[in-house]
């Protein structure tokens, strides 16, 4: 009996894992489309494009957002309203910038908000561990 209750917890356990690690992949492929959509706008200088990449950067943010509020957190996942909100500066200055015509501004943004993806992996993934040095600021 105490065993059969061990393998349902255990296999709980490794099933909520998995679906978090899962949904976690598809968040950062929405995330990565939409800074991918917003890199195309610019080189094209098409405003639709932006604020598509821009939608799809917030729907990803909106998936970890509803991630950082489960309870199975690493110490590292903890930092994610951080993370949420650079991105939501970043993506909203961007735009706000784009459309009042200041493109140079605006890519800086993105450059910023390139940046918070940037640094939000180097914490989650741990980097430093595998002999990377990286420096971002």
């Amino acid at each position: 009996m105490i065993k059969s209750i061990l393998k349902t917890a255990v296999a709980s356990l490794i099933l909520t894992t998995t679906l978090q690690a899962e949904e976690k992949a598809v968040t950062m492929r929405t995330i990565l489309d939409g800074m991918n959509l917003i890199q195309l706008g610019f080189l094209t200088n098409t405003e639709i494009l932006i604020e598509e990449g821009v939608f799809e950067v917030n729907h990803g943010k909106s998936i970890l957002e509803a991630i950082g509020k489960t309870k199975n957190l690493s110490f590292e996942e903890i930092q994610y309203p951080k993370y949420i909100k650079q991105i939501t500066i970043h993506t909203d200055l961007l735009l706000k910038e784009y459309k009042s015509g200041e493109i140079k501004k605006a890519m800086l943004e993105y450059k910023s908000l390139m940046n918070t993806c940037i640094s939000c992996h180097m914490k989650l993934r741990d980097y430093k561990d595998r002999g990377f040095k990286f420096k971002f600021k």
